[in-house]
């Protein structure tokens, strides 16, 4: 399955998913649930900034701290 088309977001969203996080389908975004507390973190899906990649591996690693 392809969660994001950038392959380093996607890349990310694959191994929380093998570790047991939860993926759920947006319209726009998608989400990812921390599988403890329930909070989540949204996933873009296509994203434009060239940036996008090393700030959501910066709020994953907020989520797990």
């Amino acid at each position: 399955m392809q969660y994001s088309s950038n392959k380093d977001i996607n890349k990310l969203v694959r191994q929380k998913v093998r570790q047991g996080w939860m993926w759920q389908k947006g319209r726009k975004h998608g989400k990812l649930f921390e599988p403890q507390s329930g909070d989540y973190i949204t996933v873009p899906c296509s994203p434009s900034d060239y940036r996008a990649s090393r700030n959501f591996a910066k709020e994953l690693a907020r989520m797990a701290a």
